[in-house]
């Protein structure tokens, strides 16, 4: 019996040093490991901006150094009002590249401005629109985010 106890004492105190050991030589002061703390939010990495100017809204992203957006992961669905047409979203050629999650792509790095139609009577207008914008993109660090959905309510 005294074999078990001495047995389960020391795995016991092992198990506990190791754990307040776990963050001591971390970088940063509060004991997250670096790795777990070098990505950052989707939404700081790729900051979005959006304005209504008559029958389009215009959507700028600002892409953090480091990371980059994939020209065919954006999408736009116009919740209110309900019976807004959108034309097709207006992208600009991106760069050419072999990613490795998802082959030969187009992506955009640094800032990347797109256009979206609409189709609305003045009145809709000026009561303005609520969207949601969906994209994707990824870190050079190898973190491809999921694709990220953001709401946004405009008015011109």
């Amino acid at each position: 019996m005294t074999n078990v106890i001495r047995f389960t004492l020391t795995a016991a105190l092992t198990f506990f040093s190791l754990q307040a050991w776990s963050g001591f030589f971390d970088s940063s002061p509060s004991g997250v490991s670096a790795s777990k703390s070098r990505f950052m939010p989707v939404e700081e990495a790729f900051r979005l901006d959006a304005d209504l100017t008559g029958e389009r809204v215009n959507l700028t992203w600002e892409i953090e150094p480091g990371h980059y957006l994939y020209r065919s992961r954006f999408s736009v669905r116009i919740l209110e009002p309900e019976n807004t047409v959108i034309g097709e979203l207006l992208t600009p050629d991106g760069i050419q590249t072999m990613d490795e999650f998802r082959g030969e792509v187009e992506i955009y790095r640094n800032r990347v401005d797109i256009a979206v139609p609409l189709k609305l009577s003045e009145a809709e207008l000026h009561q303005g629109v609520v969207l949601e914008v969906q994209f994707q993109g990824c870190a050079d660090a190898g973190l491809c985010y999921p694709p990220h959905r953001q709401l946004l309510s405009l008015v011109p």
